[in-house]
């Protein structure tokens, strides 16, 4: 059964290699996907990436009927599940490769003014897991414009926080 897999890995790389595609399953929260009703569209095109993936990976890449499953069909649903404000604000992009197939396809939600790149901003992706048994929901932070001292002082504000909750 293929299950939507909740959950940030904690101090990994997120490059979309193999760490950081099987490490999130020792670590994640799993759903079944059976929680959610089959009638949800996004489930639906969800469930139609993970099933023709694999297969569509050994056709030819250009014109395929996925590259439109996910870089139109996805983000036009991301933006439906939405609220209207939020979504008027978000931007939702799939990707599956550039001239060739990805091995993990992915869909990213970002604010325009919040991330000018995957490089910087902070961002959520749903990231397709290489043998398509998962999605992985993620939180992202481009670190590319961040000197180690910003990032020693961000840990630091963010432990702070959590440890007076």
């Amino acid at each position: 059964m293929n299950a939507l897999l909740l959950g940030a890995p904690k101090g990994l790389p997120f490059g979309g290699g193999t760490l950081s595609v099987e490490q999130p399953r020792w670590i994640s929260w799993r759903l079944p996907t059976t929680a959610v009703p089959s009638s949800n569209k996004l489930q639906d095109l969800l469930s139609k990436v993970l099933s023709g993936y694999l297969a569509a990976r050994d056709e030819r890449f250009g014109g395929h009927h996925l590259a439109t499953v996910l870089r139109q069909n996805l983000p036009d649903a991301v933006r439906l599940v939405c609220l209207e404000k939020i979504a008027s604000e978000l931007k939702a992009q799939g990707s599956l490769g550039q001239g060739k197939w990805a091995e993990c396809p992915r869909l990213r939600i970002f604010h325009p003014n919040e991330m000018t790149s995957a490089q910087q901003g902070m961002y959520v992706v749903c990231l397709f897991a290489a043998d398509m048994s998962a999605v992985f929901l993620t939180l992202n932070q481009g670190t590319n414009n961040l000197s180690s001292n910003d990032i020693e002082n961000c840990r630091t504000a963010i432990q702070q926080k959590i440890e007076g909750l």
